[in-house]
């Protein structure tokens, strides 16, 4: 019965995959094989369209019982291009049915990541109060340039077909690096709220419409938090706080970041805060002071003093920001560090200290930066090193990216030696960043490790053992 259900339904999505291209005037291939999900390699229980490349989620919506969920979807082909939305619809979330083509790509834009509301009371006019419209908040990218602006796209069938908006763009910014809009209802000030990222500036922008074709700029956020990468598709989401006698809500913003992950890749960072319609406000981060210690190196001067160089990956003396090509660095204390990607990540060479005496029980040095490639029982290629006669007795690498943060290394059994800090870069593709080596009693540990243990995302959520939170979907119904 399961293979039999498999294939009636794969056999419907083919069918209504080309109805709904015809009616949309779309552009999915003619005459493609009927997906079956029994491909050897097809998932079954997380969602794929039946050919072509497919990427972020967007405009996931709940109406008439249906889910609706939109994809960033090339109709033509399996790399990234032709940027449009797919559309599936499923009961139960489990089973989906693929709609094909929502939102084409034209010649003038490719279709970003975006939203989709219910207007329960039809704010924007497109549609009636018997017959309310389903809308689409998306990023339009202007071609050739892919300059982003939003636009909307309505339906007034269930998101089987849709029209795009005549006025578009109904919000465009000057830096065209402005996208990802999330929409909801805020009921307190019968607005439509949108944040939107300002991907290169690293801030997420907060406007409000009372009918998703005018906006008004209310706040903005940022930059905060992990900075290395861009900022993307933002969401602020309320949330109730559990304890005793409260009836108090909190605000969850979350902002991702592309690239700026620790392990490489994307990731996606959290903060706690208050919203009022207007601002989102994030409560105050516990600062964290390192051990105080005994400093070994700042890199405040114009040169490395009494350190030796040798190739050309560090350079004359410290730096003061990125190289051309390198992503924004972040964490460095000051204004100079040590940056091996001089002129780029090809460069490679050693950077050398005078010898010093180990007197304190830990070392503790800020380091950001990639080793690669970083395999299983090799050597590191771009690392920070202890030696102690001669030797390598410890090393570090950075965490994959630009944002500086603490390591330390135990050296209680060592105190007493004379030892050397060795920056090497022998990386073909990688590099090192490091700032304020110390002595110190006790070792300076890393934000994911002031977490407990938690990584992958960055929070401005202060310690509070009291109180805790519990996620509340929004509705994004009109008012």
């Amino acid at each position: 019965m399961h293979t039999v259900r498999l294939r009636a339904r794969a056999v419907l999505a083919a069918i209504l995959v080309s109805v709904v291209a015809a009616a949309a005037g779309g552009v999915v291939t003619a005459g493609a094989a009927v997906p079956t999900y029994q491909e050897r390699y097809r998932p079954q229980f997380h969602f794929t369209p039946g050919e072509h490349w497919m990427n972020d989620p967007n405009g996931l919506v709940y109406y008439q019982g249906e889910y609706h969920m939109f994809y960033q979807w090339n109709p033509l082909g399996d790399v990234w291009g032709n940027i449009s939305w797919g559309h599936a619809i499923s009961r139960d979330l489990v089973h989906w049915t693929e709609l094909g083509l929502a939102i084409s790509f034209d010649d003038k834009e490719t279709i970003f990541s975006g939203s989709v509301v219910v207007d329960k009371d039809n704010t924007s006019g497109f549609g009636t109060a018997e017959n309310p419209p389903m809308v689409a908040i998306y990023s339009s990218a202007a071609l050739p340039t892919f300059a982003q602006s939003q636009a909307l796209a309505y339906s007034l069938d269930r998101g089987r077909t849709w029209t795009k908006y005549a006025g578009n763009p109904v919000l465009d910014n000057p830096d065209p690096d402005f996208r990802d809009p999330k929409v909801f209802w805020y009921e307190p000030t019968k607005r439509w709220i949108m944040p939107v990222a300002l991907s290169l500036q690293r801030k997420i922008q907060f406007y409000s419409s009372p009918n998703l074709k005018n906006w008004t700029l209310e706040g903005e956020f940022g930059p905060q938090g992990a900075i290395a990468g861009v900022y993307e598709v933002p969401n602020l989401i309320p949330i109730a706080v559990q304890g005793s006698r409260t009836t108090e809500t909190k605000w969850l913003l979350i902002v991702n970041i592309n690239p700026g992950a620790r392990g490489g890749g994307s990731a996606a960072q959290f903060f706690i805060g208050d919203f009022d319609g207007h601002r989102f406000t994030a409560d105050p981060e516990q600062p964290f002071t390192p051990p105080s210690g005994d400093v070994l190196a700042d890199f405040e001067g114009s040169s490395y003093g009494a350190w030796t160089v040798t190739g050309t990956a560090f350079g004359t003396g410290p730096a003061h920001g990125p190289t051309a090509g390198q992503r924004p660095i972040a964490g460095f204390q000051g204004s100079g560090f040590v940056n091996s990607r001089q002129p780029d990540d090809a460069a490679q060479g050693t950077l050398t200290s005078p010898a010093f005496a180990i007197t304190r029980n830990h070392i503790n040095f800020l380091v950001a930066g990639s080793d690669l490639p970083k395999l299983a029982g090799l050597p590191g290629e771009a690392t920070i090193n202890l030696l102690v006669g001669g030797q390598v007795v410890r090393s570090a690498s950075g965490f994959g990216d630009e944002w500086l943060d603490w390591k330390s290394w135990d050296v209680s059994d060592l105190v007493g030696k004379s030892a050397q800090i060795q920056i090497v870069d022998r990386a073909a593709t990688g590099h090192i960043v490091i700032d304020q080596i110390t002595q110190a009693d006790e070792a300076a540990t890393s934000a994911s490790e002031r977490r407990d243990g938690w990584t992958g995302a960055t929070t401005s959520m202060p310690r509070s053992p009291s109180r805790t939170f519990r996620t509340t979907a929004t509705c994004s119904w009109g008012g």
